[in-house]
């Protein structure tokens, strides 16, 4: 009978009970009245796949939060935040250890990470000397693909305007340079 019993108990539960002997046999045992009683106020759980059945307080819980609008369950939250003292942010006790450590090392190299640094520059005609603007036009025409005298010269009567694009840092300032030796002001980007 006994037997019986703590083969249906230990289906139930997923650790051993504390079985101790009855008297000089040891082939009769009993098993703890504590386990037996917990066995019992256990419930089975739920197999994957199948619905859990919640208790009716629970759902009566439930499809009434369901019936708040967003700002009531933002104050039901305050409120059940400040009666049960619970602090706005996460606690780190509740992190793992293992992931505490690995953090620490990967905040140190985020901060060490090398910021993005430029690698394409363009240079933008600001302004141009009136007196050298012939200078200037030749300049634009052979330095620019495709351009004539006219087109040089309506590009460089739009003020301001992108020269050249997508270049490296010493192409965009060898330009710039050249541009400020025409006598017209250009700045880098």
């Amino acid at each position: 009978m006994a037997s019986a019993k703590f083969m249906a108990i230990s289906r139930l539960v997923p650790y051993t009970c504390i079985v101790r002997p009855l008297g000089r046999c040891t082939e009769q045992r009993l098993i703890s009245q504590s386990c037996v009683a917990l066995a019992e106020s256990m419930t089975v759980p739920v197999p994957d796949g199948e619905k859990k059945v919640y208790p009716a307080h629970i759902e009566k819980i439930v499809s009434d939060i369901s019936q708040l609008t967003l700002l009531e369950v933002a104050d039901l939250n305050a409120a059940l935040k400040e009666r049960l003292n619970i602090p706005d942010a996460a606690p780190m006790a509740a992190m793992p250890v293992g992931a505490m450590v690995a953090a620490a090392p990967q905040d140190q190299e985020e901060s060490e990470a090398p910021i993005e640094t430029q690698t394409s520059f363009s240079v933008k005609l600001t302004a141009i000397d009136p007196a050298k603007k012939v200078a200037i036009i030749k300049f634009i025409k052979s330095c620019m693909e495709g351009f004539n005298l006219v087109q040089a010269k309506k590009f460089v009567e739009e003020l301001p305007v992108m020269v050249k694009s997508d270049l490296g840092k010493d192409e965009a300032e060898k330009l710039q340079a050249d541009l400020k030796a025409v006598g017209a002001e250009a700045i880098v980007e």
